[in-house]
């Protein structure tokens, strides 16, 4: 190995480890946070819900028949052209220790996108609750690498509808070949919530310092 190769690949290395440490930290946010504040069926136990990167050991759990979007296809073959790319997205759901979902998604080189691809419900006891902690991964991740938007690629009708009538400030349809992503897609402004977020959290600590 060439002094030039070695050093390509320990910036690869790099590159994976930081990355990694970026959907890490997603993974924790969501657990410990929005978990925490999500309305789940009284039989539903959030303690149990672990988030987790993706590996062949998980990929092997997804039935080639699963309940939902993309029946038949062969996620071990399907993952190779995601988890050789460090800024990948890329999340597995457990309950307890039953796999309830993978994703698989890309994130830009420049700080335009995080992509959410493709999204699988492998069990039922989540039902309902997979696209909604994938995006607030997506959105954490989003958040810590500075990119601007997070994409849902090909989503069905009823999630478009969903987060249009929920979050018309944030969110945007784009219909199959109206852009460069050419596919049906949904796009979160990740930069406009952040400045909300912001906005609302100041005028909240203005509001308690007026009553002390």
């Amino acid at each position: 190995m060439t002094a030039t190769q070695s050093q390509a690949r320990q910036t690869y290395e790099d590159a994976r480890s930081h990355y990694q440490a970026q959907r890490d930290d997603a993974y924790r946010y969501v657990e410990s946070d929005y978990l925490r504040d999500l309305d789940l069926p009284s039989s539903v136990d959030s303690r149990l819900i672990k988030l987790a990167p993706i590996n062949r050991q998980t990929l092997a759990l997804v039935p080639p028949s699963s309940p939902t979007g993309f029946i038949g296809l062969n996620w071990q073959k399907k993952a190779g052209s995601y988890l050789r790319h460090p800024r990948r997205f890329e999340l597995s759901i457990w309950y307890g220790d039953k796999l309830q979902g993978v994703s698989f998604g890309r994130a830009s080189k420049g700080n335009q996108r995080v992509r959410i691809d493709m999204v699988e419900r492998t069990d039922s006891t989540l039902k309902g609750f997979i696209y909604p902690i994938t995006l607030e991964c997506a959105l954490a991740y989003a958040i810590n690498i500075d990119r601007r938007t997070v994409v849902v690629k090909d989503p069905v009708p009823a999630l478009v509808s969903y987060y249009m009538e929920e979050y018309p400030d944030y969110v945007t349809h784009h219909p199959r070949g109206q852009t460069k992503l050419r596919s049906e897609h949904i796009s979160f402004d990740v930069y406009r919530l952040l400045d909300d977020i912001h906005i609302a959290t100041t005028a909240t600590a203005s509001g308690s310092n007026d009553q002390t």
